[in-house]
């Protein structure tokens, strides 16, 4: 399935308006861009962009989510790596992603021949330096940060102690450890799995009652509700 398929456009709705010092606790991993860490001792400064896609189709039906996903699965989260906005496939700066993988424990929909114990993915949002960050901008939307960075008090001294959490409306924040179903497509670009969309693509499950908590609406889903 191609990237786009079923976007529109993506609008975001606060964009480095909101930031916390200090307030905002970095875990190890985030700390290390490239498996470098960082040497300042100042608390990071955090801003947060937060985007809402408009889409072709509706993915709040969780059988819509199915016919666009190559892979359902009900899986453990066994890890999440650091996020990255460059793609190597393209050498091309854009959104944040967080690579992850899940320990397969049911498959509900398998569109491959494959058989799958664990699969590698990629994650919509994740935080990022902002000097990774800025590549990713028009020269107009760069000039426009800066001009808010300057009315925020932000030298240029502390930029490079500075980050990016880019997140959806109403995105889950997953955690390892815990199980989920996850709806999957194969990016070409890449070259790797990525969940269909947020805030929709991933649910937390509850592996004692096999129900499906709906983070959006609060719910409780059934599992032959998925596909």
């Amino acid at each position: 399935m191609k990237n786009k398929i079923f976007k529109i456009s993506a609008v975001t709705v606060a964009c480095l308006m909101t930031f916390a010092v200090g307030g905002y606790c970095l875990n190890n991993k985030a700390n290390m861009v490239n498996g470098e860490a960082d040497s300042i001792n100042e608390e990071p400064i955090i801003f947060t962009e937060v985007s809402h896609f408009d889409t072709l189709y509706d993915f709040s039906d969780n059988k819509v989510l199915a016919e666009h996903s190559d892979l359902v699965v009900i899986g453990k989260l066994k890890n999440l790596g650091i996020a990255s906005n460059y793609n190597s496939v393209k050498q091309s700066y854009g959104k944040a992603c967080t690579p992850g993988t899940i320990e397969v424990t049911q498959i509900l929909k398998n569109s491959t021949n494959q058989t799958f114990n664990s699969i590698e993915f990629w994650n919509i949002g994740g935080t990022i330096k902002y000097s990774d960050y800025e590549k990713s901008l028009l020269p107009a939307q760069k000039a426009k940060r800066e001009y808010l960075m300057q009315q925020s008090g932000i030298n240029p001294q502390t930029r490079k102690n500075i980050y990016v959490n880019q997140t959806v409306e109403d995105q889950l924040e997953i955690v390892e450890g815990k199980t989920y179903i996850f709806y999957l497509y194969y990016n070409e670009d890449y070259e790797r799995y990525m969940v269909v969309t947020q805030p929709y693509g991933i649910k937390e499950y509850n592996q004692e009652t096999g129900k499906i908590l709906n983070h959006i609406t609060n719910g409780i889903e059934n599992l032959d509700e998925m596909v």
